[in-house]
């Protein structure tokens, strides 16, 4: 499909597409039975292994029946690195694997597959990064190209033993359709009349995004500051995986994504009143209105949370963090609410 979609469009079929099943895995390596892997995760920081792969597996098959299928493999993706890059207790991680486990569940159909027998092929995974020059410094589908193409690509530096030629194949796939159905969004008159400057280093890009995240109006709802923030974490990723000059040309789109007048809110803009409890407390995952939303909120609960606590620590400014905190708690409970 190349009909171009609109930035609203494409932010609600994000949340609410009817996504078609894929090709994917069985759950019994991840529901207890693998004790090996249970064992090595309480040996380091994390969750078991077998998550990133059967989040790289989803991801891979996305292509076969639509582009947004991409959330669930991507959400599992996500969760992996948040137990791991994030400072959490035991019981929290616990709580948050034991929510990764219901989201799998209740759509089994996106994670059965069957594991390429073939070796990996590590000395493959630049052709992802380099399937994104085209284009890259365009937005496209508030930035799912970038966010998508980055978690895999940290995935497989992170596992080479994944790197799968099927799975690789697979994401090369997703980056294809992605870019043949989504015209690029044009830049907008905001953004053209007041740029911002060329960031240098993820240092800047990162506290620049931020703090629009935060002044924003709140005009694309939760769902569009959810991925405002998403897509600056995946342009940061670029850059620390060592494409820089690749995340300098994303930066560009990202400022059309972001730099956005931040009057007054528009209707619909509204955000629910932040959440008592910050996904870094077993609280928030334990809390039935978390629980209820697993499905309905396609893996953001896992996504947002892994970018967003992952890269606060780039505002260097005490209050601007504090607000920054307090909206991406209205962030979450407006979108579960």
């Amino acid at each position: 499909m190349k009909d171009a979609l609109t930035r609203r469009e494409c932010l609600r079929i994000g949340v609410t597409a009817g996504l078609g099943s894929a090709f994917l895995p069985t759950l019994s390596s991840l529901s207890g039975a693998d004790a090996t892997a249970a064992t090595a995760a309480s040996e380091e920081k994390g969750i078991p292994e077998p998550y990133l792969e059967a989040g790289l597996a989803a991801l891979a098959n996305a292509w076969r029946s639509g582009w947004a299928n991409g959330h669930y493999g991507a959400a599992v993706i996500a969760a992996y690195f948040f137990a791991r890059e994030v400072e959490l207790d035991e019981r929290t991680r616990a709580a948050l694997q034991t929510e990764l486990d219901a989201f799998r569940i209740q759509g089994r159909q996106f994670f059965e597959f069957e594991t390429p027998k073939e070796e990996a092929t590590p000395d493959r995974v630049p052709e992802i990064a380099r399937s994104l020059e085209v284009g890259i410094d365009q937005l496209r589908g508030a930035g799912h190209d970038v966010i998508f193409a980055a978690l895999a690509l940290k995935a497989f530096h992170h596992a080479p033993a994944l790197a799968k030629p099927q799975w690789i194949d697979g994401i090369l796939g997703l980056g294809q359709h992605l870019r043949e159905h989504f015209r690029p969004d044009a830049d907008t008159a905001f953004n053209r009349a007041h740029p911002m400057p060329k960031w240098q280093t993820p240092q800047e890009m990162l506290e620049s995004a931020l703090g629009c995240f935060v002044r924003s109006s709140g005009t694309g709802g939760a769902v569009g500051l959810i991925h405002d923030v998403t897509h600056a974490d995946a342009v940061a990723e670029l850059w620390e995986l060592g494409y820089e000059s690749l995340a300098m040309r994303g930066s560009e789109a990202l400022k059309i994504h972001i730099n956005l007048d931040p009057s007054p809110a528009q209707p619909g803009g509204a955000l629910a009143e932040p959440l008592p409890d910050s996904p870094l407390s077993h609280r928030f995952w334990d809390n039935p209105a978390v629980r209820r939303q697993t499905w309905g909120f396609h893996g953001h609960n896992f996504k947002f949370p892994y970018s967003y606590y992952r890269r606060r620590g780039a505002i260097r400014d005490a209050d601007l963090r504090k607000k920054c905190d307090d909206r991406a708690l209205s962030v979450i409970a407006t979108v579960i609410s």
